[in-house]
């Protein structure tokens, strides 16, 4: 499950927003490759949760 960070940039949490941009793309790329072969590879983005990130 990736969030909403990964698709709509910020500066307030970028590395948050990268990670899950990556894991967007990587799912992607997952379904493009392996896809033609009969599995299904799917990330979901769920708007409703919390997806802030937090200072340590």
């Amino acid at each position: 499950m990736s969030s909403a960070a990964g698709r709509q940039p910020s500066q307030a949490n970028l590395a948050y927003g990268v990670a899950n941009a990556g894991l967007v793309m990587l799912t992607r790329h997952m379904a493009t490759e392996i896809g033609p072969r009969g599995v299904r590879i799917n990330c979901t983005t769920d708007p409703t949760a919390d997806s802030t990130a937090r200072p340590l």
